[in-house]
């Protein structure tokens, strides 16, 4: 069966720091300070995953009474064996009940994760491939992220999840509210059955149970309990079959280039003066047009990110001097290109054979001197823009079949980072 589990509103906020559980031997990374409130809370420790390639994320967080070393070798090792880095953060709050203190630990749950994702290349993790974890008051301190709807959250895996004390006060909060259509796949593992009056009884899953059936995600949705009577004691036991459901990694990218010295395959082309520094791609000039382009030629169908930002402009009130991400580059005069103009106007250009045509304009909220991800899906004639995650330019056009990936600027200076290409399966 499927159920859920209440970790009491008091006792996510009344998480007492206890003894250090496990051995330190699984950890790589311990105190890691991940805030700057009080560093003895706003810390985690980091067990990395023997894998290559980045690896995805099993973001955990503790039950009432532990610490972010609450995590027993076993439980790491079925965490490992399905090629996850284990990530378990501190939210320590003292004894209380008030609705700062889960208001607080909500707090650190995004300030921790948005650090880790910010620090995943230091520890070889996959910050676009993350599972949200939690047991007993750690699902409680977790939820509401869980249900975010940010991008790089594949799942939720929780164990005794949602205790009684956390329905008691539902005029200040329902765990049913966060639950979205864009709510992630989840498991809800419980060591009771129903009826045994534990206080994590199986049968608080079963409002988010049905809350995700009436947003059509029961296929999503899975409970297991009976946990303790089967003689299972590792709480991620069952994680191994939860990744099994969860989308496949996507394809290796054909080009990444955050600007360590890693990218040796693809050297940039460049005209301008261009340098990498503390880890991003610049130009200072703010005089003239300067480019860069990378890849291969023979690219057609790819997916194209990359992070940038205008440092400056000669003159922000002429809109188009600032910069622009470039694709299916043949050469300098002919290509696609992409541009946020300084007033937010999102624009998608053509060259061909040096002439320039408006294939799209839309109006957007955001300004090019603040960092943004770009991304551009080019197959066959279709060309779609995001910014942000965000699809802003929806298109079909057939000017350019392939070609290299670039960027440039036009009496503006630009940074740039997270660079990649990806081509479909099979190309």
């Amino acid at each position: 069966m499927r159920q859920t589990r209440l970790i009491g509103i008091t006792l996510l906020v009344s998480l007492v720091l206890g003894s250090q559980v496990c051995a330190q031997s699984i950890w790589d990374h311990t105190d890691v300070v991940y805030g700057t409130d009080d560093p003895a809370r706003q810390y985690l420790n980091i067990s990395l995953a023997d894998t290559a390639a980045p690896a995805p994320v099993f973001f955990f967080s503790h039950s009432n009474a532990g610490t972010a070393y609450s995590v027993s070798p076993a439980q790491a090792d079925a965490v490992h064996a399905a090629g996850y880095a284990l990530v378990s953060w501190e939210s320590y709050t003292p004894v209380g009940s008030s609705p700062e203190g889960i208001l607080g630990a909500w707090s650190d749950a995004q300030l921790a994760f948005d650090w880790i994702r910010a620090n995943a290349a230091t520890y070889n993790l996959d910050p676009d491939r993350i599972v949200i974890a939690g047991r007993s008051r750690g699902s409680v301190v977790s939820w509401p992220l869980a249900h975010s709807g940010h991008a790089a959250i594949q799942g939720v895996y929780m164990y005794n999840a949602l205790p009684n004390s956390v329905w008691a006060q539902p005029e200040l909060w329902s765990p049913v509210d966060n639950v979205n259509a864009d709510s992630p796949p989840i498991y809800m593992v419980y060591g009771p059955t129903p009826g045994d009056g534990d206080n994590h009884e199986p049968e608080n899953a079963y409002p988010i149970r049905d809350r995700y059936s009436a947003l059509g995600l029961a296929d999503t949705f899975t409970t297991i309990d009976g946990m303790t009577a089967a003689g299972i004691s590792n709480i991620n036991y069952y994680f191994a079959e939860f990744v099994d459901t969860l989308a496949p990694a996507p394809p290796p990218a054909n080009m990444m280039d955050n600007f360590d010295g890693g990218n040796t395959v693809y050297p940039w082309s460049e005209q301008g003066a261009w340098y990498s520094s503390g880890g991003t791609y610049n130009q200072d000039a703010t005089t003239g047009n300067t480019a860069a382009y990378a890849g291969n030629p023979a690219w057609t169908d790819y997916t194209f990110t990359a992070d940038m930002l205008a440092v400056s402009s000669s003159n922000p009130g002429i809109a188009w001097r600032t910069n622009s991400l470039a694709f299916r580059v043949t050469d300098a005069q002919n290509l696609y290109f992409l541009r946020l103009n300084n007033n937010g106007d999102l624009q998608l250009r053509s060259i061909v054979e040096g002439s320039t045509a408006l294939i799209r304009s839309v109006e957007t909220p955001y300004s090019p001197f603040a960092w943004h991800t770009y991304k551009t899906v080019v197959a066959g004639d279709s060309i779609k823009i995001s910014i942000d995650n965000e699809l802003l330019i929806d298109v079909t056009d057939t000017d350019h079949a392939g070609g290299f990936i670039g960027v440039r600027t036009a009496q503006s200076s630009v940074s740039l980072d997270n660079v990649s290409v990806v081509q479909p399966a099979g190309c």
